[in-house]
């Protein structure tokens, strides 16, 4: 994460963007999984393999910038999965104080 060539300071500042860094991934890796629930996965991938081609956080970023530029029900049925998903690991989210 580039943790090597960054100078932080603060040991708090430099938890607080380790923090935001892990979020992040774990929101991307949850959007990517909901793409694969529904479907949405089929229309990223580069061939037509059975298996995965990119990884679910990939996924998700390429997703993620989709969902800017984009609304509709594809979006809104994501964004469902995507709640359903959250509520799966909720005690995840209670450990970090996320609501």
């Amino acid at each position: 994460m580039g943790t090597l060539t960054a100078r932080v300071s603060e040991p708090q500042r430099r938890d607080r963007l380790l923090l935001v860094c892990a979020l992040a991934t774990f929101i991307l890796t949850s959007i990517g999984e909901a793409s694969e629930l529904i479907g949405l996965n089929k229309s990223i991938k580069s061939n037509t393999s059975k298996k995965r081609t990119h990884s679910l956080f990939c996924q998700g970023m390429i997703l993620f910038a989709i969902i800017i530029m984009s609304s509709g029900d594809t979006f809104f049925k994501l964004i469902v999965v995507f709640n359903d998903i959250l509520d799966k690991h909720s005690l995840l989210l209670l450990g970090t104080g996320v609501s």
